[in-house]
């Protein structure tokens, strides 16, 4: 998948990728090479797009991951890691189009299809963070997408 961030295509994704059962997003924006198929012109164009997408993503990302990278965390701070994980495995296994038609192909390879799933995940029943904590604050704009830019 591309990840990009034009208003366009953020409304998109966070229209696609909104978990009914949960009624929140799972924040991240992303395009697959179907739902931009024939919206660019040509596939001249579509490359060249997909090209410029991935050329801005390490400047725009490294330097967050640098910054970051050693920072200590708390043992609260990877639960909720863990249970935003779960989130994700929900909306792979339930809404994600790519691992559904690949675990409706006959004699599909399960361990492939299922890769992209973190190794750890937690999930809590009806779990809500701490009113005014950051981990709360998320899950406001998740529930709630606000325009940026």
């Amino acid at each position: 998948m591309l990840f990009i961030s034009t208003r366009r295509s953020r409304k998109h994704a966070t229209t696609m990728i909104k978990t009914t059962i949960l009624d929140s997003r799972n924040g991240a924006t992303t395009i697959s090479p179907t739902n931009i198929e024939g919206k660019l012109g040509d596939q001249e164009n579509t490359f060249a797009f997909a090209q410029s997408c991935l050329k801005a993503f390490l400047p725009s990302y490294l330097p967050i991951i640098n910054k970051r990278k050693d920072m200590p965390y708390t043992e609260k701070e990877k639960e909720w890691q863990q249970i935003r994980r779960g989130r994700y495995v929900e909306f792979n296994l339930v809404h994600d189009r790519g691992t559904a038609f690949g675990l409706n192909t006959p004699s599909a390879r399960v361990e492939s299809i299922l890769m992209s799933l973190p190794l750890t995940a937690s999930w809590r029943y009806m779990y809500e963070p701490e009113k005014g904590s950051r981990e709360q604050r998320l899950v406001d704009v998740l529930r709630e997408p606000k325009e940026w830019v």
